[in-house]
């Protein structure tokens, strides 16, 4: 019995941080090189950290990483904002828009870039960004959890304790001590 209380104790240990968790990280990766008449190189990569999921349209500004490929990259070019989870068009379930400081890409013909789904955004996974021009996938959009490390040691080391006291007072018992 108390092989299995110690067991548990671990087992909540290693399996806590899916429900102990502080944030959630947004990755959007894409490849519009050759769609739209971008050239080889047309890369968007994007990353943020949000305390929750976000299921209402949100715009993001600050992000822990940000760049653009060499074949959008123009003068003065970078990305300024991400604007999620948008209403899908066209049969998409949603989509995600980016928006640059100044036009980029061949001719400095674009002041942002679209990513559409087909499924709902508002939930952990890798999403797929599909082309509308041809409907292939050209991209991922990751949320994951975040486990924070502060109540996960505080919760692991108090169902640890607790197993401790359990099989301490479990050794005095048998040894007819109260």
């Amino acid at each position: 019995m108390r092989l299995r209380f110690v067991v548990l104790a671990v087992s909540l240990c290693v399996f806590a941080p899916a429900v102990v968790h502080a944030n959630e990280i947004y990755t959007l990766s894409v490849n519009y090189s050759g769609i739209g008449g971008n050239g080889p190189g047309s890369t968007l990569y994007w990353q943020f950290e949000v305390p929750s999921i976000l299921t209402t349209p949100t715009t993001i500004t600050s992000f822990l990483s940000a760049f653009l490929g060499p074949g959008l990259i123009a003068e003065g070019c970078s990305i300024s904002d991400a604007q999620l989870p948008l209403p899908g068009v066209n049969g998409f379930s949603n989509q995600v828009i980016t928006d640059f400081v100044s036009p980029c890409g061949q001719g400095n013909n674009f002041s942002g870039a679209g990513a559409n789904f087909l499924r709902s955004i508002t939930s952990n996974g890798v999403f797929d960004v599909i082309s509308r021009q041809n409907g292939t996938v050209i991209g991922t959009l990751t949320i994951s959890a975040v486990p924070e490390p502060s109540a996960l040691s505080l919760l692991c080391t108090g169902i640890l304790a607790l197993a401790g006291l359990w099989l301490f007072q479990g050794r005095y018992s048998r040894l007819g001590v109260k």
